[in-house]
């Protein structure tokens, strides 16, 4: 019967040290832990025993002081267990794990003669547990901010390439007319608020009907394209070359005079007729009209009066530079 008792306390004391998460420890009136269980040496988050070491070496600070427990904790300790959980005192522990790790245990302290029987309440997590899962948690949320990041940089390409073919003519890649009114609205207020010029330029090719008939389209979208690469190789990061529709072109020149703007368009013209198109016409021209902005001008405005200057050049027998100034 004796050894079966002793083989009944040896498995017991077993479990509670390598089994159970319950914490306990074995404590002299000074708090020296004397013995412990592997719950309680998982509680601290330490590798080795606490076995030798003062509970107080654990236990949080307050005010310069240790505040191993709650003023009455003496109150407390449990003398003749009941065994009724409900009448069981409970004393409040506060441990600090880490740097900034605390974490308070429910605690029932038995006193047996000089020594203090610590039986603490399994938490739901160890504080070594919540480490490991804020550690988790944070290296999965730096992956989610990661693919986030990555989301957002797509989007942003995705966005600029639907902005892109918005804004862009899909034959020549010059800005389309819907777009070019929109920078034309801003353009204009700018200008007036600042009271800096803007000109506009507007230019149509030649007898281009005649090169889709004789050549056909084809011929004729090649043409175009020559004529709209030459427009934004002589134009600035500033300006604005753009595709009007059909063969004829709009060209807006912030921070240009009409007089600046009218070399601008006689360097297109006399630069385009040296373009050579095998196979189609030997040479093309084109007629601009040039205007610039004046207070109380409006897209529509500024608009109708360059074509107005376009309309004169192409009257005056084509392959010309017009200028109309807002005046008349």
């Amino acid at each position: 019967m004796e050894r079966t008792l002793l083989n009944y306390k040896d498995i017991l004391w077993r479990y509670l040290d390598r089994i159970s998460d319950q914490v306990v420890a074995l404590l002299d009136m000074d708090l020296t832990i004397v013995d412990c269980n592997g719950g309680f040496q998982r509680w601290l988050g330490l590798e080795k025993t606490p076995v030798g070491k003062n509970l107080k070496e654990f236990l949080k600070k307050e005010e310069g002081a240790f505040a191993p427990f709650p003023p009455d904790w003496e109150a407390g300790m449990i003398e003749e267990p009941s065994w009724d959980r409900k009448n069981l005192p409970e004393v409040r522990v506060t441990f600090l794990l880490g740097p900034s790790i605390i974490q308070t245990l429910t605690c029932h302290l038995f006193r047996l003669g000089d020594r203090i029987l610590l039986i603490g309440e399994k938490p739901e997590l160890y504080p070594s547990e919540i480490i490991s899962k804020m550690s988790v948690l944070n290296n999965e949320l730096a992956e989610i901010t990661r693919q986030l990041n990555q989301k957002n940089r797509e989007l942003e390409k995705a966005n600029a390439v639907i902005s892109r073919l918005m804004n862009t003519d899909p034959l020549t890649d010059l800005a389309n007319r819907r777009y070019f009114q929109e920078i034309l609205i801003r353009s204009l207020s700018f200008a007036a608020r600042k009271n800096s010029p803007l000109s506009l330029v507007m230019a149509d090719l030649d007898h281009f009907k005649s090169v889709n008939d004789r050549y056909g389209h084809d011929q004729g979208d090649q043409v175009l394209i020559a004529f709209s690469r030459l427009l934004k190789e002589h134009s600035r990061t500033e300006d604005l070359p753009a595709r009007f529709g059909g063969e004829e072109f709009l060209v807006l020149l912030p921070g240009t005079n009409l007089q600046e703007a009218a070399v601008f368009a006689e360097r297109i013209r006399l630069r385009l007729m040296e373009i050579r198109f095998q196979p189609g016409p030997e040479r093309i021209t084109a007629s601009f009209g040039v205007t610039s902005s004046t207070r109380g001008d409006t897209p529509e405005s500024l608009i109708k009066r360059v074509d107005t200057a376009l309309y004169q050049a192409k009257g005056a027998g084509r392959n010309r530079v017009v200028l109309l100034p807002a005046e008349g």
